[in-house]
């Protein structure tokens, strides 16, 4: 049976954070052991139903009171103190040991006349990561996409992806913040952003004219906070009405979005806690700001004076990291002028049960001061804080940075570099023996070129010569290469700078062995995707969504345009579009390319509305195309498409497509089209053919009349003989029947053979109409004229 537990005096001292912690931290039933570690002890006459402090147990819950001013800012000073105790102990000696061996800093081993040299491999190795960290976040148009939860949000989600990319890099230098946070990471352990809404005051003067006394009276009720600086009469317009111009002043507040990358020594949290999400008891920040600043955020300022403390930047200066970042050049900034006077600030999310309910609330602390003074405290449901760590510790905060896994290493090569250079002077440079008393010591010191030394004896003076063996230690600087590579993954090959592996292996090879490489550079992105990046964007969700009570104007796509975030879910998941992957841009742009190829035929051969590929997905992989060229607007080569015009389009096409005939048919009608050509060619060539034997028929006709009129006219010229003129055109008159049966047979054969034709291609029987082959007009044969009759001369 689980009893009620209660504290007992600790006979071992503890610091003010065990203290703080045993106050406010529970105990889990059935865990006698930790009881007793935790200094609580049994007590087996209280009942079971008194242990527990949840809703149900109505008496241990009225015995709690709500704390008063004292015990709360007692207990906010002691949780406090020892958070600050956990961060500057144990947390701040190895980040400033890190920052030391980042900037290569002399080890304080070296030995005078001996070779001084520090590398600086913390600090390679850090820039060559960085490099491929930030492309791969900010290469992209957006960092982050909201996930709608219902087919409702798409457009929200949409709409919400475009405002809060805006407000991280448009509103607030994104790129900065980003690189100082992972920089922080890779270096101090931890990089750490946060983000907070603020009003900003813009007074705007204004001056109107020809303005009624009714419109002033209307532009009042609309800005209640107008002042009217200035009212002039003007002229007085038909019917009698008055006009005038008024200056007036207006405060335009604005809402403001900031986000800050915090310096690592500025973060403060208990030692036991897990994330700044749920399991956690205090996390927070402290700064040093001016009482102005403080007046100006609303404080009082009778309260800053009185509890700020005195001195704040002699104490600040105590904070190693600090001292070590401005490499001991900083002084305290405290003057005669009270608002210039540095204060302590902190912002503390602590978990306490303040109004006596049972439950510990997650409160906003805002304090000053040594003695943390509370100036402000309310609750709220998250705290702001997104935390970047590149080799996060399981069930902690803070992990292993980049330093960690190669300050050993700077060390080890930076003294075998140091030993090599020492081997190498003394080879160049070697010591010399002097036989005491048988040579001039000043000429042995003169080491001026062709310089006479003067002996007494020859080899009083003579060179310890010394070889040369830093040769060996080359293969031990190439084996910590290779332990730098297997803990960090940075190598000569991932930044292209191994010459023989380029040249001696063939090109899928190289890109095998740099994508190897970018495995670990590529585990560490997607850690930060996943913790710090998800963090920070759902954080600035929520904060937009709880702050912003009007449309939030934004720049999209080179267009201001307004958006309402009252209507956005601040529970949106959202997803880190980060740019991870093997192969280069070159691989990845020729991928891309095959996509879209392969997109095109899909559209092509299934239409708009195939369940496959969209239009809108075919849009965006041309989008990505353009952002892999190094253009960040890819709306300037295509434009988006909506999924309104997307759906039209779909319609269109299908309505297009229910009115297509069916392929086979529309061969068959083909086919038929083009026998029908060529039946009508063959009976067009029929006709000409006809016309022409007619023509033939006629001409030859005329010919032969014309012979006889000329062998008539001829006979009555040599003779003299008067012709029968009328007897020889009744003659040529005379049909000729077997001339005109041919042709009547012919055009009689051709006509059977159209009409067959035509019942076979089905052309018969529409519109009762069939197509005619043209046929010549049959010419009549003209009158032959008699010749006048000829009498002989």
């Amino acid at each position: 049976m689980a009893r009620r537990r209660r504290r007992r005096a600790s006979p071992s001292p503890m610091d003010a954070g065990q203290a703080a912690y045993l106050d406010t931290a529970p105990v889990e039933l059935g865990d006698e052991d930790a009881a007793e570690d935790m200094g609580v002890e049994d007590d087996g006459d209280e009942e079971e139903n008194n242990n527990s402090y949840g809703p149900g147990n109505s008496d241990v819950r009225q015995k709690l009171n709500p704390l008063d001013e004292t015990e709360f800012q007692n207990r906010v000073g002691i949780a406090v103190q020892a958070a600050e105790t956990y961060i500057d102990t144990l947390i701040t000696p190895a980040r400033v040991q890190a920052a030391e061996y980042y900037r290569a800093a002399p080890f304080g081993d070296e030995e005078a006349g001996r070779s001084q040299v520090v590398l600086s491999e913390v600090r390679d190795t850090i820039q060559s990561i960085m490099p491929s960290l930030m492309r791969i976040f900010t290469s992209g148009q957006r960092i982050v996409e909201y996930m709608p939860r219902t087919a409702e949000d798409v457009k929200i989600a949409d709409q919400a992806s475009d405002a809060i990319n805006f407000v991280f890099n448009d509103m607030n230098p994104g790129f900065q913040i980003l690189h100082s946070a992972f920089k922080d990471a890779l270096l101090k352990k931890l990089g750490i952003v946060t983000w907070w809404a603020e009003s900003e005051d813009r007074v705007i003067e204004k001056e109107f004219s020809g303005l009624l006394d009714e419109e002033i009276t209307l532009f009042q009720q609309q800005n209640p906070g107008v002042e009217f600086l200035d009212i002039r009469a003007e002229q007085i317009i038909p019917p009698y009405q008055q006009t005038y111009t008024v200056r007036v002043r207006l405060v335009d507040q604005q809402r403001k979005y900031r986000v800050r990358a915090l310096p690592p020594e500025c973060f403060i949290c208990d030692r036991r806690a897990r994330d700044t999400d749920k399991f956690f008891d205090l996390v927070g920040y402290r700064d040093l700001v001016t009482v102005s600043e403080l007046i100006e955020m609303g404080y009082n300022e009778e309260d800053i004076l009185e509890h700020g403390s005195p001195g704040e930047d002699n104490l600040w200066i105590a904070q190693m990291e600090d001292f070590e970042r401005n490499r001991g050049t900083y002084f305290p900034t405290d003057n005669d002028d009270p608002a210039l006077r540095r204060v302590k600030y902190m912002r503390i999310y602590m978990r306490i049960d303040r109004d006596g309910d049972g439950i510990a609330e997650l409160r906003c602390i805002e304090c000053i001061g040594r003695d943390c003074f509370v100036l402000k405290d309310y609750v709220v449901d998250h705290a702001p804080f997104a935390l970047f760590c590149p080799d996060p510790e399981p069930h902690a905060i803070f992990g292993h940075s980049i330093a960690d896994v190669t300050m050993d290493l700077q060390r080890i090569k930076s003294h075998v570099l140091r030993a090599t250079l020492d081997s190498l002077a003394q080879s160049i440079f070697p010591r010399t023996a002097v036989v005491e008393g048988q040579a001039n010591i000043d000429d042995v010191l003169n080491k001026e070129v062709g310089s006479i030394i003067r002996m007494r004896q020859m080899g009083a003076v003579q060179d310890l010569s010394t070889p040369f063996v830093g040769q060996s230690a080359m293969p031990i600087i190439q084996y910590l290469d290779e332990i730098k590579a297997q803990r960090t993954g940075v190598t000569p090959a991932s930044q292209g700078l191994d010459a023989e592996l380029l040249q001696s292996t063939t090109a899928s090879a190289v890109s095998a062995q740099i994508s190897a490489a970018q495995e670990r550079i590529e585990i560490i992105a997607r850690t930060f995707a996943e913790n710090g990046m998800r963090q920070l964007f759902r954080g600035l969700l929520k904060l937009i969504t709880q702050h912003q009570d009007k449309p939030l104007l934004i720049r999209l796509r080179g267009e201001w345009m307004p958006i309402d975030p009252t209507t956005w879910d601040a529970d949106m998941d959202c997803t880190v579009s980060v740019a991870l992957g093997r192969g280069d841009d070159a691989q990845q742009m020729a991928f891309l390319t095959t996509v879209a190829q392969k997109q095109e035929q899909i559209i092509q051969t299934m239409g708009m509305d195939n369940p496959l590929v969209k239009l809108s997905q075919y849009q965006n992989t041309l989008a990505q195309i353009v952002r892999k060229a190094g253009y960040k607007n890819p709306d300037s080569f295509f434009s988006p498409i909506s999924p309104e015009q997307e759906m039209q389009l779909a319609q269109a096409q299908a309505a297009a497509k229910a009115n297509q005939k069916d392929p086979n048919q529309l061969l068959a009608e083909v086919e038929m089209a083009k026998a029908q050509a060529e039946t009508y060619a063959k009976l067009q060539q029929l006709a000409i053919d006809r016309a022409q034997l007619q023509l033939d028929a006629d001409l030859k006709r005329d010919q032969m009349e014309a012979d006889i009129i000329l062998k008539a006219a001829e006979i009555a010229a040599k003779g003299g003989q008067q012709v029968d003129w009328p007897s020889i055109i009744q003659m040529t008159r005379q049909p000729r029947p077997d001339v005109q049966s041919l042709a009547q047979s012919l055009i009689d054969n051709e006509k059977m053979a159209n009409a067959q034709v035509l019942s076979q291609i089905g052309l018969q029987g529409q519109g009762g109409q069939q197509p005619q082959p043209q046929q010549q007009p049959m010419q009549q044969p003209q009158q032959p004229m008699a010749p006048a009759p000829m009498t002989p001369q």
